[in-house]
């Protein structure tokens, strides 16, 4: 299973980013990301990333598959949970994107298209 620790839930995924997780773990379980405050210091975010990591843990633990962790959102949160789980020997992926940016209206418009799963 993936399960997605990010702001971007998967029903909103593109089709091809949801086939290749289902491919490649057998599917998708969301996960909240939690609301990091930019007035944090690296301490409180460190603080907030053991807070939940428990959880993440507690989550994984319940599919008896392949299993990975994604993670995309507040940097320096990722960086804590992405150390966290590297050391108990789990699974992390980011995804990759191309971006696309389009004026509309005197407006930058980005588009993303998923391109695949990168592994840390």
């Amino acid at each position: 299973m993936l399960i997605n620790i990010s702001n971007h839930p998967s029903a909103q995924w593109e089709k091809r980013q949801i086939d290749e997780a289902t491919r490649r773990w057998g599917g998708v379980v969301d996960m909240q990301f939690p609301s990091i405050d930019p007035k944090w210091g690296y301490e409180r975010v460190e603080q907030e990333a053991q807070k939940h990591i428990m959880g993440y843990r507690r989550e994984i633990a319940k599919y008896d598959q392949p299993s990975a962790f994604h993670i995309m959102g507040e940097l320096v949160y990722c960086f804590c949970v992405v150390q966290l789980l590297l050391k108990g020997g789990y699974m992390v992926v980011a995804s990759t994107t191309e971006r696309d940016v389009v004026m509309h209206n005197g407006e930058k418009v980005s588009r993303f298209k998923f391109v695949q799963f990168r592994e840390y």
